[in-house]
């Protein structure tokens, strides 16, 4: 994954990581196949993005 001891040595904190099931889930709901809004938290899926504009006009939403 990578040199994690370098990075200890300087004191870092920590590492934010989007598993590979939320991934295919993101995707999911980008290209219309899932609701864009089915989690707990219903914008989730807006964290992900690179950049709000990249968020697609034709979304599925779970009250559609």
């Amino acid at each position: 994954m990578g040199n994690y001891v370098k990075l200890k040595a300087a004191n870092f904190v920590g590492a934010e990581i989007t598993g590979s099931g939320n991934v295919m889930e993101f995707l999911n709901a980008f290209y219309g196949l899932l609701p864009w809004d089915d989690w707990h938290d219903p914008k989730y899926l807006d964290t992900l993005l690179v950049s709000p504009e990249m968020k697609p006009k034709d979304l599925k939403f779970k009250n559609q």
